[in-house]
């Protein structure tokens, strides 16, 4: 698969706003012209016209422009109000190991499915127990490599009520093939519902070791959380910061028409974390990661410990599809009527992270399996990360789900109280929604350089089934303080709005939406590419491509109006990439070190 990087990352290095739809539909006809090399070899041997041509028009262009939120002298804003400032914050943070480390490379305890546990590569048996036999052997051995040679492996759920056809629940543990196109996962079970193909997630308990109280408000961006009983914790314990959604926290944002304290409000909002420094007679500890909004005592703000996440694991380099449902059924609300392919369908997943820390997927795609002939790639969802945090979505693809129906069917990509998560070079294609950020434990999320093309689509048993959600989104109950940079719409868009008079309701508040791009007709959104209406302020800094429009709406007690700036100069905005920017800010001279090594051969997973 061509990696994903659009628009074309030459239009920032040169400081040019080249038509974006040029990229789109010349650079695909140069087979060895990737977007993502580096300037050199090959490229300036096949591509010499076309950069001449790009410096010389880039002499006449305008100098370029910043925010008035990122200056040149910016600093992390520690002292800013989440309540009253507006401010950039610092998301550098995200992904695997907060960015300070690349996804390890290792062959260690390798362990062959076909050679070693009997799969079978042809796909003419089911391979399912081997496969897993072989991910227990490496969590028992404390961690390994479970390689799937070239082939296609067939897999079903083991039991019909089985959540997950295979399960990843020990450290270290990843599940490798030999690359897209190489290795195929095939999944014949089409009676999926709230199952998932791939399930990452330990055998840790789920309710906290202790819990202890904040006994100080926390109002800006800071590290340091003073608690009531500081000398229960110790540098390396994992954490999660909660609070709830009180009836003065509902009313002071508006949402008294439709939340109300107790079962009706969304759960409690949790930043996980790890903490890296303890006082027990001052009564404070400091976290690794900033607090991402204001938590209050008033709200019931409070630090809970946990005794473990699983970590270190991760699924790369092959492809993964689904048998299609053969049956009838793919409207919105099929999913509630047994007997509908929709209802057998309904919340599954190709990949699902829960309560995982410094996890990965790379370099894994959805396919067409042979005899699909509806087009499906996967019955309904793509990969999510729920309850879990720094964990990476690389150079991954999903495409083309069967069903698109309402309830949760049909996204690519979701972070479901997921924080502090790296989504890059991504693709989400023909679906319902692309990429959401979903619950008040969504934050600190960077999706950088992703695309999502042809939305409100599925396939349904036609081969096209329109769906009645679209877009990319914040999508409900307030995931809010995340990043989007340098992120693509292709007859879609991007938006965090108030979710209307119902449970979704006020989706979001301080995302930033940097240096965004689109293209196609868009007929749908009227030209827009990025509609904001957060809470607090929201953040919609340049634009570029046709369409680039910005929508900045107050429904749904929104106010006061988000920041928009710099419609259609976004090929002229610096930093081209927030993200890139902030983390070079942070880790400085190791990232130098770390790009200077790879310049010649740019590995996945580099920082």
């Amino acid at each position: 698969m061509r990696q994903i990087q659009e628009p074309n990352p030459y239009n920032r290095l040169l400081g040019f706003r080249f038509p974006v739809y040029f990229w789109h539909h010349f650079i695909p006809m140069l087979p060895h012209l990737r977007p993502q090399r580096a300037i050199g070899g090959s490229l300036l041997a096949q591509g010499s016209l076309l950069l001449c041509y790009l410096i010389a028009a880039s002499i006449s262009q305008s100098e370029t422009w910043r925010s008035s939120l990122y200056p040149p002298d910016w600093s992390p804003p520690v002292g800013s109000s989440f309540s009253k400032d507006k401010l950039i914050q610092d998301f550098s943070y995200a992904g695997y190991q907060r960015g300070e480390a690349r996804i390890p490379e290792t062959d260690r305890n390798t362990l062959n499915v076909v050679s070693q546990y009997g799969a079978d590569p042809t796909g003419e048996t089911d391979s399912t127990a081997a496969i897993q036999k072989a991910l227990d052997a490496a969590g028992k051995a404390g961690g390994g490599v479970v390689l799937l040679p070239p082939g296609t492996f067939r897999i079903s759920l083991p039991r019909p009520d089985s959540k997950s056809v295979l399960r990843i629940s020990s450290d270290n543990t990843i599940l490798r093939g030999s690359g897209e196109g190489k290795t195929f996962l095939l999944n014949h079970s089409t009676v999926m519902r709230s199952s998932a193909i791939i399930m990452v997630r330990g055998n840790d308990r789920t309710a906290p070791v202790f819990t202890t109280p904040l006994t100080k408000d926390v109002l800006t961006p800071v590290h340091r959380l003073h608690v009531a009983n500081a000398s229960r914790f110790k540098v390396g314990d994992l954490v999660g910061v909660r609070w709830d959604f009180t009836n003065e926290w509902i009313e002071e944002h508006g949402q008294s028409k439709v939340w109300k304290e107790g079962a009706e409000t969304p759960a409690p909002a949790m930043y996980q974390r790890e903490v890296m420094a303890v006082h027990a007679k001052e009564g404070w500890i400091e976290t690794d990661i900033p607090a991402r909004y204001y938590h209050l005592i008033r709200d019931k703000a409070r630090v809970e410990k946990y005794d473990s996440r699983i970590q270190e694991s991760g699924i790369e380099n092959l492809s993964i599809g689904n048998a299609q449902h053969p049956g009838k059924g793919w409207q919105s609300n099929d999913y509630e009527v047994q007997g509908t392919g929709g209802y057998d369908v309904h919340a599954s997943w190709v990949i699902n992270f829960s309560r995982a820390r410094n996890c990965w997927v790379r370099n894994v795609h959805s396919y067409q399996a042979a005899g699909n002939s509806f087009t499906c790639h996967i019955l309904s969802n793509g990969i999510q990360i729920g309850i879990s945090s720094n964990v990476t979505l690389l150079n991954c693809s999903m495409k083309r789900p069967q069903y698109g129906g309402g309830g949760g069917n049909g996204y690519m990509f979701r972070l479901t109280n997921g924080n502090d998560c790296l989504v890059e070079n991504c693709l989400a294609d023909f679906s319902r929604h692309g990429f959401v950020n979903s619950h008040a434990g969504s934050s600190g999320n960077v999706f950088h350089k992703c695309v999502d093309r042809n939305t409100r689509s599925s396939t349904g048993d036609t081969g096209y089934v329109q769906t009645d959600g679209d877009g990319s989104d914040n999508h409900m109950h307030f995931s809010h303080s995340s990043l989007w940079d340098q992120c693509h719409a292709h007859e879609s868009w991007w938006e965090a709005v108030h979710r209307g008079w119902n449970y979704q309701a006020l989706a979001s508040a301080h995302c930033v939406y940097w240096n965004t791009s689109g293209s196609g007709s868009n007929k749908i959104n009227s030209g827009k590419i990025v509609r904001s209406g957060q809470a607090r302020y929201g953040y919609v800094i340049g634009t570029q491509g046709e369409p680039c429009g910005i929508e900045l709406r107050t429904t749904g007690k929104s106010l006061p109006l988000d920041i928009a700036e710099g419609e259609g100069k976004g090929g002229t905005l610096s930093p081209s990439s927030l993200y890139q920017d902030q983390k070079l800010r942070r880790l400085g001279k190791r990232i130098t070190k770390v790009k200077a090594a790879q310049a010649d051969k740019e590995r996945p997973g580099s920082i």
